[in-house]
């Protein structure tokens, strides 16, 4: 992850910023935290500042008299702060000697898995004697691509932690953790920004869209702000308004539309549109299958309740089919180097079964 990609912007989260700096006051830090929930929400960003806090916060933490949380406030240490402070840009640079970031795109290529070579380097780091005796953080960011044998030795490290050492689990999934690394640490479960406040954020950030656009943004971004960021960057929203398009055609899905479509998806650079595309089809396949079991769709999604409705009544389990089998081949696209436009195309070809 380079320092440009690293967002500083956090949004809610209060009940862990709490926890965070109750432990801090009370001068009793938990050795191992798990920061877990959908991508994009701020996960990552909860632990770049709490490591931050705890740095900077050093003195207090030597002392054996606790303090008020309130003197602690989150989100004055936070509000003017900017990468020009020494601390937060050497954090966020993996410079600083009291921080180890480890994460399987660290050198900016993104690998499957996070492998003992990387973990050689945590037990490196924890040989090195602190300055002043500061506490040490390691952050593990997708913890849940440790490969089995990394895993073990990260657990050891938990299980026999060093003195002034917290380990920091950041995970998009933490149901592939081993059972007793998530029972060794303290748990930090991070929730979906909701709706509303997902609009206010678009609202400030992205100021020059329409009213329809920030409604669909929010939709799109299912609660995560990471989410909204990526789908701006990507053109999500004219992704959107041309998926829209196909599926309100179906089950007669015209040929030169379509392959205009897929025309986005030719040619090299296209693999972060592509993973879009895939991600905005799965999003109208997931509520067309919720309209289709409960009878109506979501109440978010009452402006197009004739669409939903209409494709809803092929049925959930022909919806399910279609839905399997476009994440089977995406799943497959890298590994067998399949054509991203053809992936595509059948499966838009494919929705013409559902005239039969």
């Amino acid at each position: 992850m380079e320092e440009s990609k690293i967002n500083m912007n956090l949004f809610g989260h209060e009940n862990a910023k709490q926890e965070i700096l109750r432990s801090i006051a009370i001068k009793r830090l938990p050795h191992a935290w798990l920061i877990s929930g959908q991508k994009g929400i701020g996960k990552a960003t909860l632990a770049f500042q709490m490591s931050y806090l705890i740095i900077q916060n050093n003195l207090c933490l030597h002392d054996q008299n606790p303090v008020a949380v309130d003197s602690l406030d989150w989100e004055k240490n936070f509000i003017k702060l900017d990468q020009s402070d020494v601390v937060l840009s050497k954090i966020l640079n993996f410079s600083h000697p009291q921080f180890l970031y480890i994460s399987p795109d660290m050198d900016g290529k993104s690998k499957p898995e996070i492998i003992m070579e990387n973990v050689r380097k945590v037990h490196g780091f924890l040989r090195l004697t602190s300055r002043e005796g500061g506490w040490r953080i390691v952050m593990i960011d997708s913890a849940e691509k440790m490969n089995r044998n990394a895993q073990n030795a990260v657990l050891k490290i938990i299980e026999e932690p060093p003195n002034r050492v917290v380990i920091v689990l950041v995970s998009h999934s933490e149901g592939r953790l081993l059972p007793t690394i998530r029972s060794r640490c303290r748990r930090l479960t991070l929730q979906p920004v909701s709706v509303e406040h997902l609009k206010d954020l678009i609202k400030q950030y992205f100021p020059q869209l329409s009213s329809e656009e920030k409604v669909n943004l929010a939709l799109l971004a299912n609660g995560s702000p990471g989410r909204a960021i990526e789908l701006m960057d990507s053109n999500g929203l004219e992704l959107f308004n041309d998926i829209r398009e196909l599926f309100y055609s179906i089950p007669e899905i015209d040929n030169t539309s379509l392959y205009q479509f897929i025309d986005r998806f030719s040619g090299k650079n296209t693999h972060e549109t592509f993973k879009v595309a895939i991600g905005v089809i799965n999003w109208w396949l997931s509520n067309i299958i919720i309209s289709a079991a409960r009878g109506n769709p979501p109440q978010k999604l009452h402006e197009e309740k004739k669409l939903f409705s209409r494709l809803g009544a092929f049925g959930v389990t022909r919806w399910f089919h279609h839905k399997d089998k476009l994440e089977y081949f995406y799943k497959k696209t890298d590994i067998l180097h399949l054509d991203k436009p053809q992936v595509i195309l059948n499966f838009f070809l494919g929705l013409r079964e559902l005239r039969k």
